[in-house]
Parts: structure tokens; C-alpha cells; sequence
């Protein structure tokens, strides 16, 4: 598996309209919403929301959200029918565009979500260490400095199918935080998650998009990322 994933944003504050944190379910009585409760990439965010729905007082059914890696489509169901409804910009970053969405047990995304994109090829370097200080002035034999950097610079060159980079430029893909998954593990030994084929880092910049082949129709993106140390 190779894909780029975005952290969604919240808040957690019940009603808050920051970014992409909330969606509703309707059994008939009323719609009750559920907000992620705090940051975190598309597929946990995706559990988590469907868990508070099950759990949520005023609503009886039990709820799942998942992603189809093949397809890329996200899918809202129940054990009864339900109506569903999103506040802010989630229906579209899910990849629900043309709702309304009622009197079903289940509902899929008519496009692909535009949070992830599984990759036909992942470049991936070793991160490199970026202590640096930007040095303001010396005086009196002494620095005095402002900037300082604690994190490592990692560059990921990512390959994709003409469709996936034209999700992939609507943006939640090239700002923020991404979670990058290889096949085989990252290769930075110094990170326990990395082993295990992940890695959680933010973007810094983007650049070199490069077209392949039009008969393979492939772009090639290269990816400036960093990750904070604690």
C-alpha cells in the first residue's frame, strides 16, 4: 500500500464550523450531529465518527464510514435507514456532491473522496536532520539567535493517475498534515511508526510536477515535508 492521506481538522467543540468537523444522521426524530473530537488522518477520523454516531444519544442504529482502497469512494451506512447531511466543506472532501441523501441505509460518495489517493509508486528518501539557527547578530562575543529548527526534512516524490492529481490539487493533499503510507515500512529507523509503514508529516512545499507518458498517463509531484521533534 502507497497513498497520502490527510489529517482532518477539528476543533471538537460541539456546533463549531471550523473546517470539517461535523456531520449529521436523521432517524426520523431530528438530526443529531457528531464532531470528530480532535484532529486525525481520514481513516481513523472515519471510525471515530462512525463510533460516536452509534453511540449517540437520540439515535438507535449502529453506523459505519469506510474507505474502498480500489475505488476510492467513502461509504456512510446503518442497520436501519437514515438521512445523512455535512456541515461545512466534509460533503465534498468525502466525495458526497449531489445529496439530498435520505430514505437509504446506505450511501456512497459519487466521486472519490479528495482526502486520500492510493499510488501507483511512492519515491521516498531518509530524512534529513534540520537543526538550524538563523543567526540575527553577534555581539560582545556573544550570538543572539532567533529560528530555531528541531525537525527532519523528508521528500517524497509521489506518481499518479492523471484523475487522482486533479483530487489531489483541490488542496487537502498539499497543505496541512499528511499521514504517508509505503509498502515495506519507512525507511527511518529512528521512528517506530515509520516501521511500521507510516509516517505523519507537514508540508512545506510542493514542486517539479512532471508529466510521464501520456499513454500512462502519470504525474509525478515531489513533496517537501517535516516533522516536528519532541
Amino acid at each position: 500500500m502507497k497513498a497520502l492521506e490527510a489529517w482532518i481538522w477539528s476543533t471538537g467543540v460541539a456546533g463549531s464550523q471550523d473546517a470539517t468537523a461535523t456531520l449529521s444522521a436523521d432517524e426520523g426524530f431530528g438530526p443529531v450531529s457528531v464532531t470528530l473530537p480532535a484532529p486525525a488522518p481520514l481513516r481513523l477520523a472515519l471510525s471515530t465518527w462512525g463510533s460516536l454516531l452509534t453511540a449517540a444519544p437520540g439515535l438507535a442504529h449502529t453506523y459505519a464510514i469506510v474507505y474502498d482502497e480500489t475505488t476510492g469512494l467513502i461509504t456512510i451506512s446503518a442497520d436501519g435507514v437514515f438521512s445523512l447531511t455535512f456541515a461545512g466543506n466534509l460533503g465534498n472532501a468525502f466525495g458526497f456532491t449531489s445529496g439530498p441523501w435520505a430514505g437509504a441505509a446506505s450511501y456512497t460518495g459519487d466521486a472519490p473522496t479528495l482526502l486520500r489517493v492510493d499510488l501507483p509508486g511512492l519515491d521516498t528518501d531518509i530524512a534529513d536532520p534540520a537543526e538550524d539557527v538563523d543567526m540575527l547578530a553577534f555581539e560582545h562575543g556573544r550570538s543572539v539567535a532567533v529560528g530555531f529548527g528541531n525537525y527532519d526534512a523528508i521528500s517524497v516524490g509521489a506518481w499518479l493517475y492523471d484523475p487522482q492529481w486533479q483530487a489531489m490539487s483541490a488542496g487537502y493533499l498539499l497543505s496541512g498534515r499528511l499521514r504517508i503510507y509505503t509498502s515495506s515500512g519507512w525507511p527511518w529507523s529512528a521512528d517506530a511508526a515509520g516501521i511500521l509503514g507510516y509516517l505523519d508529516a507537514d508540508v512545506v512545499s510542493w514542486s517539479r510536477l512532471d508529466r510521464h507518458r501520456a499513454d500512462e498517463s502519470l504525474t509525478h509531484v515531489q513533496l517537501r515535508l517535516a516533522r516536528g521533534r519532541t
